[in-house]
């Protein structure tokens, strides 16, 4: 094990932070207005979006970077490209925006880079960046590290700290189990921990509660009501939100969810669009089927009746849809395969916008 992963566990690493860079000769109130601009573009044009960030970044500032990188991980105005994001992350780490680290040791584990990844949770905990134990645990616990991974060492370790009131702790567990498929060990406990937050308005922990209950909670009206309490806090994001209401319309009312799933796609944002249809696709086909079909005519295409069944009319403007935008050779595998639903909900996102 590396020494800094036996200070992780024993938890007595506790060295210094580093200096930050500085931009001394740009107008930094220009530059982050500029920054908030390009962030705030991403709801209406990602592409926009991207390329004021490139601006920014070209200007030397490390926070533009560490956005771009995030752009490029989740394909926000540029194509998915976890190598490129390495290179993004790493810019922004030389120019003095330590924070990176952590998104940089993610996406190195992402790429199975396991020395590369460790190397930089080391040097974040040598920072002494807040977080970087708690991530570095988790990454642990979810198995993301490869061969060096202590995932039942992690996992304990993180619950202890849990059980102690840490928040981010707390965060790690419930991912942990919701990405393994684990129930928590001390669940009531850690329940009964994590709404104590809720309870004070907390929506980042309502965002990991929400799937951990989905996923392990009783299928009864006590906990659904829970569920829908928790996606009306302030502050949950748009894509938990839309992800977690459609999955909570599928168990409440089956029979209607294609047409139910079409009233909460209408009021979901750009960002979040695709990523919504395809979570509705994986509840029901017949709801990507019918949205699709509701989309292509706007687009001006022929599918045939909105009745969520794929007809032929229905397969031959999706094909002639997916030929126009430059995806057929994923389509002609057949529309409902799930490269060809990812695909097709991206382009949809793309042009449904920009009508």
């Amino acid at each position: 094990m590396h020494v800094f992963a036996k200070l992780l566990f024993s938890g007595v690493l506790t060295l210094a932070t580093g200096p930050q860079m500085s931009m001394a000769s740009q107008d930094m109130t220009s530059i982050r207005a500029r920054y908030a601009d390009a962030l705030s573009l991403l709801e209406t044009n990602q592409d926009l979006a991207f390329a004021e960030m490139a601006n920014l970044a070209d200007q030397g500032y490390a926070r533009a970077y560490d956005r771009l990188g995030y752009f490029t991980l989740k394909g926000l105005g540029t194509p998915v490209d976890p190598n490129q994001a390495v290179l993004y992350y790493e810019t922004a780490v030389k120019l003095g925006h330590d924070r990176s680290l952590l998104a940089l040791a993610k996406t190195q584990a992402r790429l199975g880079q396991y020395d590369q990844a460790i190397s930089s949770f080391e040097t974040a905990l040598a920072l002494n960046l807040g977080g970087a134990r708690v991530e570095f645990l988790t990454q642990h616990a979810i198995n993301n590290l490869g061969p060096f991974s202590k995932p039942e060492q992690a996992t304990d370790s993180l619950i202890s700290l849990a059980k102690e009131g840490d928040r981010a702790a707390l965060l790690g567990v419930l991912y942990t189990a919701t990405k393994t498929g684990s129930r928590l060990d001390s669940e009531d406990e850690l329940i009964l921990l994590a709404i104590s937050f809720t309870d004070a308005g907390d929506a980042k922990v309502a965002e990991k509660l929400l799937p951990y209950l989905r996923i392990f909670g009783d299928k009864d009206d006590h906990t659904r009501s829970t569920r829908q309490a928790l996606l009306g806090l302030d502050g949950v994001r748009g894509k938990t939100w839309s992800e977690e209401t459609l999955y909570l319309l599928a168990e409440r009312s089956p029979q209607s969810f294609s047409t139910d799933a079409a009233s909460v796609l209408s009021e979901i944002e750009q960002p979040n669009y695709a990523r919504a249809l395809f979570v509705a696709s994986r509840i029901s086909k017949n709801a990507f089927v019918l949205e699709t079909q509701h989309e292509l005519v706007g687009l001006g295409y022929q599918p045939g009746p909105a009745s969520g069944f794929l007809t032929g009319k229905t397969i031959r403007a999706i094909a002639a849809f997916c030929k126009d935008v430059g995806i057929i050779d994923v389509c002609r595998h057949g529309p409902l395969k799930s490269d060809a639903i990812k695909l097709i909900s991206r382009e949809l996102a793309v042009l449904k916008f920009q009508n």
